[in-house]
Protein backbone atom coordinates (compact mmCIF):
# COMPACT_ATOMS: atom_id res chain seq x y z
CA UNK A 1 0.00 0.00 0.00
CA UNK A 2 1.34 3.44 -0.86
CA UNK A 3 2.24 5.50 2.22
CA UNK A 4 -0.01 8.43 1.41
CA UNK A 5 -3.08 6.25 0.77
CA UNK A 6 -3.01 4.89 4.32
CA UNK A 7 -3.20 8.37 5.83
CA UNK A 8 -6.01 9.32 3.48
CA UNK A 9 -7.89 6.20 4.61
CA UNK A 10 -7.33 7.15 8.24
CA UNK A 11 -8.64 10.67 7.68
CA UNK A 12 -11.66 9.61 5.62
CA UNK A 13 -12.71 6.69 7.81
CA UNK A 14 -12.27 8.66 11.04
CA UNK A 15 -14.35 11.48 9.61
CA UNK A 16 -17.05 9.06 8.47
CA UNK A 17 -17.19 7.49 11.92
CA UNK A 18 -17.46 10.83 13.68
CA UNK A 19 -20.02 12.13 11.23
CA UNK A 20 -22.14 9.03 11.55
CA UNK A 21 -22.11 9.26 15.34
CA UNK A 22 -23.00 12.97 15.34
CA UNK A 23 -25.75 12.33 12.79
CA UNK A 24 -27.12 9.54 14.99
CA UNK A 25 -27.15 11.82 18.05
CA UNK A 26 -28.96 14.56 16.13
CA UNK A 27 -31.42 12.08 14.64
CA UNK A 28 -32.09 10.55 18.06
CA UNK A 29 -32.56 13.93 19.72
CA UNK A 30 -35.05 15.05 17.08
CA UNK A 31 -36.86 11.69 16.82
CA UNK A 32 -39.63 13.19 14.74
CA UNK A 33 -41.42 9.89 14.23
CA UNK A 34 -40.99 8.42 17.68
CA UNK A 35 -38.11 6.32 18.90
CA UNK A 36 -35.38 5.09 16.59
CA UNK A 37 -35.29 1.32 16.19
CA UNK A 38 -32.85 -0.22 18.65
CA UNK A 39 -31.25 -2.42 15.99
CA UNK A 40 -30.56 0.65 13.84
CA UNK A 41 -29.01 2.50 16.77
CA UNK A 42 -26.76 -0.43 17.71
CA UNK A 43 -25.66 -0.93 14.11
CA UNK A 44 -24.89 2.78 13.64
CA UNK A 45 -22.93 3.07 16.90
CA UNK A 46 -20.95 -0.08 16.14
CA UNK A 47 -20.19 1.17 12.63
CA UNK A 48 -19.10 4.54 14.00
CA UNK A 49 -16.53 2.71 16.15
CA UNK A 50 -15.41 0.20 13.51
CA UNK A 51 -14.72 2.77 10.76
CA UNK A 52 -12.06 4.75 12.69
CA UNK A 53 -10.58 1.47 13.94
CA UNK A 54 -10.06 0.29 10.38
CA UNK A 55 -8.51 3.67 9.61
CA UNK A 56 -6.07 3.33 12.50
CA UNK A 57 -5.01 -0.10 11.31
CA UNK A 58 -4.53 1.27 7.80
CA UNK A 59 -2.44 4.17 9.13
CA UNK A 60 0.19 1.79 10.50
CA UNK A 61 1.19 0.98 6.91
CA UNK A 62 2.78 4.42 6.45
CA UNK A 63 5.43 3.70 9.07
CA UNK A 64 9.01 3.18 7.96
CA UNK A 65 9.28 0.02 10.04
CA UNK A 66 6.05 -2.03 10.05
CA UNK A 67 7.54 -4.20 12.82
CA UNK A 68 7.03 -1.36 15.32
CA UNK A 69 3.48 -0.60 14.19
CA UNK A 70 2.10 -1.76 17.53
CA UNK A 71 3.89 1.16 19.24
CA UNK A 72 2.08 3.64 17.01
CA UNK A 73 -1.28 2.27 18.12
Amino acid sequence: MRPDISLVLLTVLAGLGQGLFIFLVILDSLALMGELPVAFSYAAVNLSVVLPSIGMVASTFHLGYPQIAWKAL
